[in-house]
């Protein structure tokens, strides 16, 4: 028990504290650290390389785009639920809930937590707790099996039953942190794996484009 909680507040530090550092060194230096690298590149990778970069930026983007309508669904289901059982401030507590949504387990415990103090806060009962408990569960389940697979999978072009798989291997491997970062990885490595065939076979065939009079167009435009 004590080394579950020590890897969910060292995952907390993680996110809190490195995440934005590595962010603002990645935003202050990524050009350059990309011009540096496709200096050292052979021109004939040049365009794949760029290709490969552009789409892990598409990817990351539309990753993160899914998991805030993932958010701003589950708290609005959050605020109609609890309205509907009388807790108070039901808008507060639903953008509360959006908040801390992408936080695996750890967002629907604080959501609960938040809930049932300001309902307690108010003078309702433990019947009313019992509710706010069974929404919460309600809308995790919903959003494990259905809005998560839907937003999240539907940004990033993956069928929801593997969206699902990486999710729980990416828990079995790295925990928390795996769980958070499964679906974008599975994503940038089967994309990569696309441009990088799709490069192969464009190296293999030289000689017919050639041959035919045609000249390779470049495909790849971030």
């Amino acid at each position: 028990m004590a080394s579950s909680k020590g890897k969910t507040w060292g995952f907390i530090a993680f996110v809190v504290i490195l995440v934005p550092l590595f962010a603002f060194f990645l935003l202050r230096d990524g050009g350059r650290m990309l011009t540096a690298l496709i200096d050292r590149l052979h021109p004939v990778h040049i365009e794949t390389s760029v290709a490969v970069w552009c789409e892990i930026d598409r990817i990351i983007g539309r990753y993160l785009r899914g998991l805030a309508l993932d958010a701003v669904i589950v708290g609005c289901l959050a605020a109609v639920g609890l309205w509907m059982i009388g807790v108070p401030y039901p808008l507060l507590l639903g953008a509360f809930t959006a908040l801390v949504n992408p936080l695996p387990y750890l967002g629907i415990l604080l959501s609960v937590l938040g809930a049932g103090v300001v309902s307690l806060a108010a003078g309702q009962g433990i019947r009313t707790l019992g509710w706010i408990v069974l929404i919460y569960l309600l809308i995790r389940v919903l959003d494990d099996t259905v809005i998560l697979t839907v937003t999240v999978g539907g940004s990033v072009h993956l069928h929801p039953v593997l969206v699902l798989v990486s999710i729980l291997a990416g828990e079995q491997a790295l925990g928390l942190l795996g769980m958070v970062i499964a679906v974008p990885l599975v994503t940038v490595v089967k994309e990569i794996a696309r441009l990088l065939l799709e490069h192969r076979r464009n190296l293999a065939r030289p000689h017919a484009r050639v041959a035919r009079g045609r000249v390779p167009v470049p495909h790849y435009i971030c």
